[in-house]
């Protein structure tokens, strides 16, 4: 009977029935079906079939690694790198590891990307999943892609061409740019994976899809972006998702992207009752290292209508 109902919810996941899929793995879930709490930490961790509630993901991720399942040990570090803390996203990875799943070396890799110090330890782990016992082909060809990128040609014709793009948008010839970005991205990019969601936002060089701009944001997120973060969070505020919009800004501002605090900041602008609260994330912008001469000047100038206005 469980096995029916487990097929059957799966069947309904595969055919985007998220709702229906959700009542079956929770019910199953509820009853320690291990891969059903697996399947529930995921779509809370996404939003599908169920309100997007990262805190329920974790939730449980960690009844079923009580339980013994080992795969949600890569799951709770995914979705603590979604959340900006790579220090448990790192500490989960490396158990998964420990544990016999080596696949779970290509999301360890990935995060070592960032620093061009690091390479002969993303070679390693990269190599862990090539002569893994138990790993997908799609992990394996994804792992071979990224050994491919890490030669210098590759990293410095990537840089040259992601510059070309740059160049191309700047000039306002966004179709151009588009086609760039979309094959870095493609490749990996985990930049041009942003800039590609920002421009399906904003239907530069390409038509509006929400959709796809969200994919791309949570794609380079999965790769390590916090910019994407905050991307993302101004994305659910343009379809009128404030709770989606509130978490990706938080979850933005505590991964160090100051530039969130301003659009928080607008956020908050709405209520009256709120303005001491605007106030002090318009000052967190300026007080903040990474944000944008413009943001700076913006949060100076909203500051400025809020000293008037009381």
């Amino acid at each position: 009977m469980e096995n029916t109902l487990f097929n059957e919810a799966s069947d309904a996941y595969d055919k985007e029935d998220y709702e229906v899929a959700f009542a079956i793995f929770l019910k199953l879930a509820e009853s320690g079906n291990l891969s059903s709490m697996a399947n529930i930490a995921v779509m809370y961790n996404t939003g599908r079939g169920v309100d997007l509630d990262v805190e329920k993901s974790i939730k449980w991720d960690e009844k079923a690694i009580q339980a013994g399942n080992t795969a949600s040990m890569s799951n709770l570090g995914i979705t603590y790198r979604m959340c900006g803390d790579i220090r448990k996203a790192k500490f989960w990875f490396e158990k998964a590891i420990a544990a016999g799943d080596d696949e779970t070396a290509l999301e360890l890799a990935k995060m070592y990307l960032v620093s061009d110090l690091e390479k002969e330890r993303v070679k390693h782990y990269l190599e862990m999943v090539l002569t893994a016992k138990h790993c997908t082909e799609a992990g394996r060809d994804e792992a071979r892609d990224l050994l491919d990128q890490l030669s210098k040609s590759s990293i410095a014709k990537n840089q040259r061409r992601f510059n070309k793009a740059s160049a191309t948008y700047d000039k306002g010839d966004y179709v151009a740019a588009f086609d760039i970005f979309l094959d870095l991205a493609e490749s990996g990019d985990v930049g041009s994976m942003s800039q590609i969601a920002i421009m399906y936002g904003a239907a530069q060089g390409v038509d509006l899809d929400f959709d796809k701009s969200i994919e791309w944001d949570e794609k380079a997120i999965q790769a390590g972006s916090i910019t994407s973060m905050t991307n993302l969070g101004i994305t659910h505020r343009m379809r009128g998702n404030v709770k989606k919009a509130k978490f990706w800004l938080e979850k933005a501002l505590a991964a160090g992207d100051s530039e969130a605090a301003l659009e928080l900041a607008k956020m908050y602008l709405i209520s009256d009752l709120e303005t001491e609260r605007a106030k002090q994330y318009l000052e967190m912008v300026l007080a903040g290292e990474s944000c944008t001469d413009a943001g700076r000047d913006e949060a100076r100038e909203l500051l400025r209508q809020l000293s008037g206005h009381s």
